[in-house]
């Protein structure tokens, strides 16, 4: 379900204290490839930890490369 809202934004960057210019070029960047790398990743990090909400972050880490292959950082993981 995704619904979208339509708030004033100028309102919302004084609530935030982010000038609009600032907001506008935040949504309009383009996702970066380290950006979708780390959605990948976080994806895969929450279904290892669904299926074995007992492991820690060094064995989720194991985990993925063992099953993925993939070689993070045990701080990249946490």
């Amino acid at each position: 379900m995704n619904e979208e809202k339509n708030y004033a934004i100028q309102p919302l960057c004084r609530l935030l204290q982010v000038t609009r210019s600032a907001y506008y070029s935040w949504r309009d960047h383009p996702t970066s490839d380290r950006e979708r790398e780390n959605q990948r990743l976080a994806q895969s990090i929450r279904q290892i930890h669904q299926a074995h909400p007992d492991m820690g972050y060094r064995r989720i880490r194991d985990e993925l490369y063992g099953r993925y292959g993939l070689s993070v950082s045990d701080k990249r993981v946490l």
